[in-house]
Parts: C-alpha cells; sequence; structure tokens
C-alpha cells in the first residue's frame, strides 16, 4: 500500500503541478465581499506564481506569497473593510450609515487596486451619483478618510480624494 502524501494545514497554502510540468504555488488571502443580482456573496481572494521546475522550490516559494502579500493589491472594498471595521467603532451609528451609504455610490470602483485609482475615478462617482450635494460630501469626506488610513499602511503615495471638487451649491 502506497503512503499518502501529507496534506498541508489550513491556511498554509497549496502545490499544484501544472500539465506544462512545472509547478503553481497559491495561497489564500482571504474573502471579499461583493454583491452580485442584489445577493451578497464572498469572492476569494489569492495569489499565485508558477513556473517552478520543482515541487520543492513551490512549497518553499508560498511562505513569500503568504507573508511578502503586497500592498500594491489593496482594492477600494479591502481598505474600506479594514477601515469601517476600526472606525465605526468610534463613531455614531447614523454617521456610520452616512458612509455606508456613500460607499455604495462608489460601486463602480469597488474592485479596483487602491494603486490605480485616481482623481478622476472617484470624480466620476461622485458626479454620478444621482443624490444631492450632501451625499456627495459625504462621498469626498469618505474618500479622504480611506486615502488617510490608506497613507497610513503604506499603500497609496497621494491622497487623490482631496482634489475631487464638488458641485456648487444650489441657492
Amino acid at each position: 500500500m502506497a503512503k499518502k502524501p501529507k496534506s498541508r494545514g489550513n491556511g498554509e497554502g497549496s502545490v499544484y503541478k501544472l500539465p506544462s510540468g512545472k509547478y503553481r504555488a497559491e495561497v489564500t488571502l482571504g474573502y471579499q465581499k461583493h454583491i452580485e443580482n442584489g445577493i451578497e456573496k464572498k469572492k476569494r481572494i489569492y495569489k499565485t506564481k508558477s513556473g517552478f521546475k520543482r515541487r520543492k522550490d513551490a512549497l518553499a516559494y508560498l511562505d513569500i506569497l503568504k507573508n511578502g502579500t503586497e500592498q500594491l493589491n489593496v482594492t477600494f472594498t479591502q481598505l474600506y473593510d479594514d477601515w469601517s471595521a476600526q472606525h465605526y467603532e468610534n463613531v455614531a451609528k447614523s454617521t456610520a450609515d452616512v458612509y455606508k451609504a456613500a460607499y455604495n455610490y462608489y460601486k463602480d470602483i469597488w474592485f479596483l487596486k487602491m494603486s490605480v485609482i485616481k482623481t478622476e475615478h472617484l470624480q466620476r462617482c461622485i458626479n454620478q451619483c444621482p443624490k444631492g450635494r450632501r451625499t456627495k460630501e459625504a462621498m469626498k469626506t469618505l474618500g479622504t478618510l480611506l486615502y488617510k488610513h490608506a497613507l497610513a499602511r503604506d499603500i497609496v503615495n497621494k491622497d487623490y480624494a482631496t482634489l475631487c471638487t464638488l458641485p456648487r451649491k444650489e441657492i
């Protein structure tokens, strides 16, 4: 009877042999919530590296994938989830509700990486918002708070949200 290969523990990653004969290392970083057809679903966020000639090399690279996750791969939604988990503990429920509503109008950029989001992306979301000035002000404030959070974690180098403009006040 052949000996079964040792399985790796939960969260340690996997190594696969590809049809080409090379090996691929893959690590799950977490899960991201998103809404599809009105239903909240989870999307697996993972990182892979392929092209290893030996399984041993792919196994050794798992630690680099797992521990060396690049900050540049953080999406708008991942940043919001991280920020809101901390921020909503310190504000009133009504304030949190305003930010949650503002976040929903950024739907077009939820899955963009923070490293590629520029003022034009944020401004387009603000301009497309069908609500009034107060909601657009909340969107800009939320963007500024998220960028402040990202700057503190070296995810971005510049706050593009402060460069957004709001429509004129109606008299």
